[in-house]
Formats: C-alpha cells, structure tokens, sequence
C-alpha cells in the first residue's frame, strides 16, 4: 500500500514537472521521517553509493567525448568515414550507422553521439534526395548503440546501482552493439538500392559529389590515432589490464597527448571541455544517488522480492524471461 502511495506521488511530481532529483530526495526525506528513520539515513545512503571507485569511470568518459569534440578529433573521424562512402549515392545513411558506432566507441552517449553527427547527417540525406524524415528517425535509431556499446554510461550505471561487475557489464554491450548496427546497415542497404531504382524509373539524376582538396592518406593519418582510442578501451577490459575508470583516465591522457603532438591544444578548449563534462557528469551522479534512496524504498517495503518472486514463477527458461522482460520494455517505452 505504501509503495503504491509513493508510486502515485512520484507520478504527480512528474505531471508537476517537479525534477526528477528533487522528487525522489523529497519523497524519500517525507517517507523515513514519516516511518520514524533519522532523517540522516538520506545523505548517508547518497554518500554510500557514490563512494566507489567505478564512478569515477562516468566523468572520466564523458569529458574523453568532449575532448574528442573540442579538439576537432570528432571531425577527423567524420571526414574519414565521410570520404570512405561519398562515391555512391546514400553514402549518407550508411555513414550515419558508422558513425554510430564508432562515437558510441568514445562517447558512451545517445545525446553525445546525436550532437556530433545528427546535424551534418540529416542535411547530408536532404542533399542527396532523401528524406530529412526518414534520416532523422535513422539517426535516432542508430543512436541507441552508444549507451550498448562500452564505454556506456548507462551499463556503468546500472553497474553501480545493481552492485554486479562493471567490466562484465561493459563487455557483454560489445556483441549486441554490433548486431544492432550490422542490421540497421543491411537494412539500410535495401533501401538504397529501392531508393536508386525510384530514381532511375524516374529518370533522376544522382547528385554529384565534389572531392575532397587534402589526399585521403592525410585525412587517414590525421583520424587513425584517434581511432585506436576503441579497440584500446574494449580490449584493456577484456583482457583485465585496466578497470573501467582507469581505461577512461588512460584515454584522457592519451586525447590530451594527441592534442599537444598536432598543434591543437588550447586551454581554452580544454577549460570548455571541462566545464560541459563536470555539468553533464553532475546531473548523472545526482541522479544516480538520489536514485539510491528510491531503491532503499522499494527493497524496504518488500517490492524488490514481490519482483523478484513474480519472475521466479516464470521459470528457467531464459527465452521466456527475455520475452517478458521485452514485452515489459515496450509499454515501458510508449511512455518515455
């Protein structure tokens, strides 16, 4: 009955438009002091879930994407893969599922990946004759494999929330990632090729593609360090030779030096990068600690094993677990 109470309330705050940190600290501060906890329990459970080692891993992450960004890295790999598939037309759908995957390789992020290349992409397809529609929903989709693939900032979270391996967590993103991409690529292939059949019925012509000024080994050379940066990170995981913060420090430095040896570093830069990496990594932390105190609550008022015992009576069979886990997601994500 009371997480009932408490479910109803968060949801009003919600439709208030209260933020989400503030809700759950306030909830949380009205739920003890109402069940006769000291009010203390509130900071300390927050204190007690940040202090761990792996957090640090979150801003050491998020300030290498910005970094990668401030520094001009970001283009670098942009224009690699750009002049990579420019030859043909709808090189920039497929440019924008690699892309994808190689930002989630560096960023971590959805939104980080969106903003690197959402923009240039979609105006890319417009260029070409597709339509902005249908780019945008691509882009969006293909976005989805940077929170998949390490380093992901959600799979990191969820680490330190669920008390479970953080390098076991990142690792296991690899393989789904890639699926995900290899078949939003095909997919994305078919419809090129019905795309340049309308066209030729048509009798349009494909839009001609200016080259580039610099020669393609200069451009390789410029983004090839940069692009170590990927099997770097997965690979020092897998094989147990860093940790996950460590592998984020590790590439900071690695940016950092990289930036220095091609004549692009500028305080400037690396103060914004800074600045926008702590505030983004702020609202993360925050929220995974006020977060804390909602899963104090539900274990404390017996939801967790009410859970736990309702997925039991499923049984064994992993394929029916990850149906319903599925079918879960989906009513889930209707609302978000």
């Amino acid at each position: 009955m009371v997480a009932l109470v408490i479910l109803s309330v968060f949801a009003i705050l919600m439709l208030l438009q209260v933020p989400i940190v503030l809700s759950l600290i306030a909830i949380a501060f009205a739920y003890f002091y109402l069940s006769g906890f000291p009010l203390t329990i509130v900071p300390y459970t927050m204190y007690k879930t940040l202090n761990t080692f792996t957090i640090v891993a979150i801003p050491m992450f998020i300030f290498m994407g910005e970094l990668l960004s401030r520094f001009g890295f970001a283009a670098d790999i942009i224009r690699i893969t750009k002049r990579m598939f420019r030859e043909k037309f709808g090189y920039s759908l497929r440019l924008n599922v690699i892309l994808s995957l190689v930002f989630s390789g560096m960023s971590g992020s959805a939104l980080a990946d969106i903003g690197a290349t959402g923009k240039m992409l979609i105006d890319a397809a417009d260029r070409e004759g597709i339509r902005k529609s249908f780019a945008a929903g691509l882009t969006m989709a293909s976005a989805t494999i940077g929170p998949i693939f390490p380093p992901s900032i959600p799979l990191l979270v969820y680490a330190i929330a669920a008390n479970t391996s953080s390098v076991r967590m990142l690792i296991a993103g690899v393989l789904p990632a890639i699926i995900i991409a290899a078949i939003l690529y095909v997919f994305v292939s078919f419809y090129i090729v019905i795309l340049q059949r309308k066209r030729s019925i048509r009798g349009i012509d494909q839009p001609k593609v200016q080259p580039s000024d610099t020669p393609f080994w200069k451009d390789l050379a410029l983004s090839l360090p940069t692009l170590l940066i990927i099997p770097t990170i997965t690979g020092g995981m897998i094989f147990g030779l860093l940790s996950p913060s460590e592998v984020g420090a590790a590439a900071v430095v690695y940016i950092l030096a990289l930036a220095v040896f091609f004549g692009r570093f500028t305080f400037a830069n690396l103060w914004a990068a800074f600045r926008s990496a702590t505030v983004s990594s702020s609202a993360v932390v925050i929220l995974l600690a006020a977060g804390s105190l909602y899963s104090t609550i539900m274990v404390n008022e017996g939801v967790s094993q009410l859970a736990a015992s309702a997925f039991d009576n499923i049984g064994n069979n992993p394929l029916v677990f990850f149906l319903v886990i599925n079918l879960i997601l989906i009513v889930v994500g209707m609302f978000i």
